[in-house]
């Protein structure tokens, strides 16, 4: 997954992509690479379609290029590992850990309605991606007087002027007719 998408029950954080070793190792593709939260959790959902979400507590985590190594705690054959090729790697939002402060996750702009100097209600930020130079909200909505609009706004001070997390709130420097 390349951004947070809106309101999931578990935030896919990577892919696996097969064993490594004979002991039970997932090989994982993360796509935020080295900026990705797996390291830092403690427990993940493998999430499959032919099966029931499944939760792992971390017995280690490790960088192997630009893969991640993820060794967990119940998963300790590399057959039981390989069946989980392709599955997506989740966490509940819930289990991250606290934002230092002045900082926040992308995925908890979700939801938050934006807003721009005049108080015209651009709409509301349905997901965050980044390509390329900066990340971008994308906000689906309504603005006054207009019909239904979709903004790709950089996230840069720029164009952000207030995230208002307790409000659920992005101010911004843009117009309903800028695309």
């Amino acid at each position: 997954m390349n951004g947070a998408t809106a309101n999931e029950e578990f935030i896919e954080l990577g892919r696996v992509l097969g064993a490594y070793g004979v002991r039970g190792v997932l090989r994982v593709r993360v796509p935020s690479g080295r900026d990705s939260i797996l390291p830092s959790l403690t427990r993940v959902s493998l999430v499959a379609a032919d099966r029931s979400p499944q939760v792992f507590d971390i017995a280690k985590c490790r960088w192997h290029g630009e893969h991640l190594l993820l060794t967990l705690s119940t998963l300790t054959d590399r057959d039981l590992a390989a069946g989980w090729r392709g599955a997506a790697v989740c966490a509940r939002r819930a289990d991250f850990p606290p934002a230092a402060k002045d900082e926040f996750y992308w995925i908890d702009l979700i939801g938050c309605e934006v807003v721009n100097r005049q108080g015209l209600n651009l709409g509301v930020v349905e997901s965050v991606d980044e390509h390329g130079a900066a990340p971008f909200v994308t906000v689906r909505g309504q603005a006054e007087g207009e019909g239904a609009a979709s903004h790709l706004i950089p996230l840069v001070p720029a164009y952000v002027s207030e995230i208002d997390l307790a409000a659920r709130i992005l101010r911004v420097d843009w117009q309903p007719d800028w695309s």
